[in-house]
């Protein structure tokens, strides 16, 4: 299950530096 959690951290940084 960490991979997935690990994967939701990195798209939620991509979307702030995005943002």
């Amino acid at each position: 299950m960490m991979k997935y959690v690990i994967i939701l951290v990195i798209l939620l940084v991509i979307s702030f530096a995005a943002y």
